[in-house]
């Protein structure tokens, strides 16, 4: 059975999770494309993007709450912005099915994102540092990741 390659993005604030969960999720079966690995300093997102599209069979995006927004007269947390524009610049790319987002920490996300795959992260989290990996973390990438090499094998 072949590997999957995934991307994985995160801000800078969320790189310590992200570095655990690459490091708790990989396996023979899949390996990632971490963005501090394959962004080039200095260049545009969109372009970094363009140059890994096609190497990937999914994505996962770490939400975790980065910036302050004003929403109906409240100042409440959001995720990274640029987050936001992976997820959407990658299902665009690679189909519905194919990019995931775990969520850490408490935060504002549009109603319109519940829809979409979401796998269990942590209620619990502080910029820049890490939390543990949990059971239910790890046990719904790997469905996930089940069905995406089902994806693989049927072609789509």
């Amino acid at each position: 059975m072949s590997s999957l390659t995934l991307f994985i993005g995160s801000s800078s604030a969320g790189k310590a999770q992200a570095k655990a969960l690459v490091k708790a999720l990989r396996s023979e079966l899949v390996s990632f494309l971490p963005w501090w690995e394959v962004f080039k300093p200095g260049s545009h997102l969109m372009d970094n993007l363009d140059s890994i599209k096609n190497r990937l069979d999914g994505a996962v995006l770490v939400f975790s709450p980065e910036e302050a927004e004003k929403i109906e007269k409240a100042h409440l947390a959001m995720p990274s912005m640029n987050i936001l524009f992976e997820f959407c610049y990658l299902y665009g790319h690679l189909g519905k099915g194919k990019v995931a987002m775990i969520k850490y920490g408490d935060y504002y996300i549009p109603p319109d994102f519940g829809g979409y795959i979401w796998i269990a992260g942590s209620p619990e989290f502080t910029s820049g540092h890490m939390v543990e990996v949990g059971a239910d973390t790890k046990a719904e990438f790997l469905a996930w990741t089940k069905k995406l090499r089902a994806f693989a094998h049927e072609g789509f």
